[in-house]
């Protein structure tokens, strides 16, 4: 099954323009079988005192499109992508996300690197540095992360070969996703994952356990160790 690991809908990511009904049947059409909704988590997107509110939207909007997609035989998988400013600013996936993690996390954007992975650890789920070449994202403390992103991204691309580099030199298990926020830069990449996986939880311990990740860039496979690249 083809999956896009990285995709943002307009109902909380306020920089997407593409609601979760365009980004699911564009996917589909374009042979994938599932994606993650990885939402933005952002200290600007609510304030502390409105926080448990803005985390009900946030499970609201997956809930919708969860339902879109079961409609159309699409596994849409829960994620969320939390910008942290501690020690500097960067952002991470979260894979493995649920409800229940939502709904009892701290205020995610302003908690350190360190105390966002230890409360990862608790829900095992996994954090992966998104962009981390990016300007601005330079790779965070690797041992407080479990993977690192290839970004499609026409701007984040040419980073792969600095991303394979870390992710040998650390052990780090790589992901693929097109950070998909509109139809303008649209591209077939993404990772290639057992058909058996139902939701983010199952996709979380599959990359866990897992010896390699399958990843096509393009429409062109390649397969990475944690350590070596095959």
């Amino acid at each position: 099954m083809k999956i896009d690991t990285h995709v943002h809908s307009n109902g909380i990511s306020k920089c997407s323009r593409v609601t979760y009904q365009e980004i699911i049947d564009r996917k589909i059409a374009g042979g994938y079988g599932g994606a993650v909704l990885m939402n933005h988590c952002q200290h600007w997107y609510y304030e502390p005192e409105n926080l448990d509110s803005w985390k009900e939207e946030f499970i609201l909007e997956y809930e919708r499109a969860y339902e879109y997609a079961k409609q159309k035989n699409f596994k849409l998988m829960f994620g969320i992508e939390v910008s942290v400013s501690a020690p500097r600013w960067a952002d991470f996936l979260i894979f493995g996300v649920t409800k229940d993690f939502i709904r009892n996390s701290p205020d995610m954007c302003r908690i350190s690197q360190k105390e966002l992975f230890e409360y990862c650890e608790q829900f095992g789920a996994l954090m992966v540095q998104a962009h981390p070449f990016r300007l601005r994202h330079e790779p965070m403390d690797c041992a407080y992360m479990h993977g690192i992103e290839i970004n499609t991204q026409p701007t984040d691309l040419h980073n792969k070969n600095l991303v394979i580099k870390l992710a040998e030199e650390k052990g780090l298990f790589i992901t693929v996703g097109t950070d998909y926020h509109d139809n303008t830069a649209d591209n077939r990449s993404g990772m290639i994952v057992p058909d058996n996986i139902e939701n983010s939880v199952d996709l979380a311990k599959y990359l866990n356990e897992t010896t390699y990740t399958e990843v096509f860039i393009h429409d062109i496979v390649q397969k990475f160790d944690k350590n070596i690249i095959l």
